[in-house]
This record gives structure tokens, sequence and C-alpha cells, in this order.
């Protein structure tokens, strides 16, 4: 270990020295409104320049999988690419569509469909700047009697063997 009284080390410092860890990044997810969230910060002293502090530290609020995607390339392009980005992004989009379909009597998918919209559109305009195909938003489906209560009905095709609720998505 170093010697904290004189300048000299020993062989294996340099290792050490290397291989301790580093914080990069910090990813805090949002499921509370702001004035009722944990902070040595008091409520009214938090706002968009508080937030900026904190994200120039690296440290990122989000509310979906996709923004904290956008977060962290926007932090560390070198570690979290556009291609991990559009990987995100689609995956979230397929997943996000799969549940609405499944539980569509839930009364807050208003709230995360505009939150999902908002993520969605910060991503596609880091793939359109890389030039890359923006990524199509989630599909949204009408109620059906096939899908009450976030039951599905069963396979069209009698004869089908797959067991399970089927995605929207193909």
């Amino acid at each position: 270990s170093l010697n904290e009284d004189s300048s000299e080390s020993s062989e294996g410092d340099d290792f050490q020295a290397a291989s301790t860890p580093k914080l990069l990044a910090v990813l805090i997810h949002e499921v509370l409104p702001e004035d009722k969230a944990l902070s040595h910060t008091p409520p009214e002293k938090r706002g968009p320049q508080w937030r900026d502090k904190l994200r120039r530290r690296h440290l990122f609020f989000y509310k979906t999988y996709i923004g904290a995607a956008v977060a962290l390339h926007e932090g560390h392009p070198q570690l979290f690419t556009v291609e991990d980005l559009e990987t995100v992004a689609k995956e979230t989009v397929y997943f996000y569509s799969c549940d609405r379909e499944a539980y569509e009597e839930w009364p807050s998918w208003m709230y995360t469909d505009a939150e999902m919209s908002q993520d969605l559109e910060r991503a596609n305009a880091v793939l359109r700047q890389a030039d890359r195909v923006p990524v199509p938003g989630p599909v949204t489906l009408e109620p059906t009697a096939s899908r009450v209560r976030g039951e599905l009905g069963p396979p069209s095709d009698p004869d089908s063997h797959d067991e399970g609720p089927k995605c929207c998505l193909a």
C-alpha cells in the first residue's frame, strides 16, 4: 500500500491504484413526485439548475429504461454506445407494448405512455444524429372482449399448441 508519510510506494501500488473501482454514474429511478422524494435538498431548492448540477456530476434521474439509456449514452458515449441505446430502446418498446396489451385496464397507462414517448423521442434524436433508423413508438390497442381484466383469449388457431399470451408485436 501507499505510505502516506513518504513519496515511496511498494511494487504492487501501481496495480492497486489501477484496479481501484471508479464510480462512473448513478441512476435514480423516479417513482415519486419530486416533492415527496427523499433528499437533503429541500423541495423548494430543487429545480432545473439543481438537476443540471447533479447531471454534470453524472447523477441521472430517469422514469423509463430508455431515459436511463439516453442519460448513460450522453454521459459516457464510449461506454454506452449508440448501438447499446438502440438495443435498449427497441427492447423496451417491445416489452412495453406487450405489457400494454396484457394489462390494458391499468389506469396509469396515460402517464407512462407520455413518459415513454418523451424518452423515446430523446433516444430517436440521438439515433438520427448517428444516421440510424428511429425506433417506432409502442403499439397501443383498443379494448376487446377477449382482453378483459388482463386476460388474453385463446390462440386464434384451435389446433395451435402455443401456450400463453401473445404479444402484439411480430
